[in-house]
């Protein structure tokens, strides 16, 4: 076991024999997964709200998380040495997504701006403005990246040049707490107690049904079915 005072909040990471934890702290933490010992730490100075995801770059295992400080940062995954840092216009929520063909990380933020960031360089490659901040994680698909944003819209935008395809209007009330799930063609979303499967290529909406509680977490889709987890205490399997 290992204790973090500053607490947890977000999803922590395995690599390799690795446990990757980001705190509220404002620190980034590998332990040892066998016994709990201690490996690295990096600490960042601000808090840390969503967790860290993984990339390999030209051999390299690298770490991606932003945080408070309104960066993004890639860290050596094996040793917590820092690679490079992009400084975003605010904080970022979520957990960055990791495009691998392009060699992207994307992520938003409470400035409002989707972006996408050389994996390698760490340089802009493009960003794409929402109507409001994005509280969570971006998801991929089909060359596609997906953002939920506090005013309730989904922006679809091109991995290839940053324009934005779509937007979906899920809720005037709710904001977009919880990545959408892309499930091939279709879009699974959560707003609220709300539910909604979109088409992915244009976002036309095919089906909406009410959930039994509200939901913030991440749905769980196997292509056919979504599982979705709710405040109300309900774990619930639905048929797409």
């Amino acid at each position: 076991t290992a204790t973090e005072k500053g607490g947890v909040e977000a999803t922590p990471l395995l690599v390799d024999s690795l446990v990757i934890v980001a705190t509220l702290a404002g620190d980034v933490v590998a332990y040892q997964q066998a016994d709990g010992t201690e490996i690295w730490r990096l600490k960042t100075g601000e808090a840390i709200h969503g967790g860290p995801n993984l990339a390999t770059v030209a051999g390299k295992r690298l770490l991606l998380v932003g945080g408070y400080d309104f960066q993004l940062r890639a860290i050596e995954a094996g040793t917590g040495k820092p690679v490079w840092s992009l400084k975003s216009e605010n904080f970022i929520n979520g957990t960055p997504a990791i495009d691998e063909q392009n060699a992207l990380a994307l992520f938003g933020g409470c400035d409002g701006w989707l972006r996408a960031i050389d994996l390698a360089t760490g340089q802009e490659k493009f960003k794409a403005q929402a109507d409001s901040y994005l509280p969570s994680s971006p998801s991929i698909g089909q060359g596609v990246v997906y953002a939920g944003s506090h005013g309730g819209i989904l922006h679809a935008v091109s991995l290839a040049d940053g324009k934005t395809a779509w937007t979906f209007q899920a809720s005037k009330e709710n904001p977009l707490l919880a990545p959408p799930a892309i499930t091939g063609r279709q879009i699974f979303l959560i707003s609220g107690r709300q539910r909604f499967v979109l088409e992915a290529k244009t976002g036309k909406k095919q089906l909406e049904f009410t959930g039994r509680g509200e939901a913030t977490a991440a749905p769980v889709s196997d292509g056919d079915k979504a599982l979705v987890a709710d405040a109300a205490g309900w774990l619930t399997i639905s048929r797409l």
